[in-house]
């Protein structure tokens, strides 16, 4: 490769890299405008698109072993007295007996605007998955409160 070719392919990338970064704050505006909706509505309501279960998706999947799973995944929850969008990482490991993937533990909690460009990229994807999952775990709850209620009379 010569150096104008060399020359070329950076400046290529240098046009590429001003336009990725000119739409990442579009992305951080989503999430900040999603993060905002979701804390004016005052849920108060931990949820987490947790992909061990076949149904949610991880934003990132990572296997240090073939019976290990580590996963990067999307949430709502209180970290430090306020709500916010958030990620964790989950190890899972793999249980032969009863052939499924099992919680074994979670690393702290970190606020979804701090996680790296990639990672806030693809929870923009998963949003509308964890708003109806919020949806549905309200709907539940509120399911659960009238049920008490009825059956105390009130």
């Amino acid at each position: 490769m010569t150096d104008v070719e060399l020359s070329s392919l950076l400046s290529d990338l240098h046009v590429t890299a001003n336009k990725l970064n000119s739409e990442t704050t579009g992305v951080n505006t989503v999430i900040d405008s999603v993060e905002a909706r979701l804390v004016q509505m005052n849920l108060g309501l931990e949820c987490w698109l947790a992909g061990a279960n076949d149904h949610d998706q991880p934003l990132d999947l990572k296997h240090p072993s073939k019976d290990t799973r580590l996963e990067v995944q999307l949430g709502f929850a209180k970290v430090g007295g306020d709500w916010f969008l958030v990620i964790r990482e989950v190890r899972y490991d793999y249980q032969k007996q009863s052939d499924e993937w099992i919680e074994v533990g979670e690393t702290s909690v970190t606020r979804l605007q701090s996680a790296s460009r990639d990672i806030r990229i693809k929870a923009l994807k998963l949003l509308p998955e964890l708003i109806s999952s919020l949806k549905e775990k309200a709907e539940a709850d509120t399911a659960v409160i009238l049920d008490a209620k009825k059956m105390l009379g009130w």
